[in-house]
């Protein structure tokens, strides 16, 4: 992610963690859950530039994401 930031996946809680560069947590993305901005499934974590696409294996459903804002479209 720009800026040196760093975004770590946690499948187990179904939700994406955002860090800046000196390691500090910054945002929390995502949940277990049915609704947009939600996951049952998180299978792959794609990254281009602020934008995070994530597909649910779970859900059967691409979720496209920014990590300043969060949820953008299914």
């Amino acid at each position: 992610v720009s800026e040196g930031r760093i975004l770590v996946a946690d499948a187990r809680q179904q939700r994406l963690q955002l860090y800046d560069a000196g390691g500090q947590h910054r945002r929390t993305i995502g949940r277990d859950g049915n609704g947009p901005g939600e996951f049952r499934g998180m299978m792959t974590v794609s990254v281009v530039g602020d934008t995070v696409g994530v597909w649910d294996l779970s859900a059967r459903r691409f979720t496209l994401l920014t990590v300043d804002s969060g949820f953008r479209r299914m």
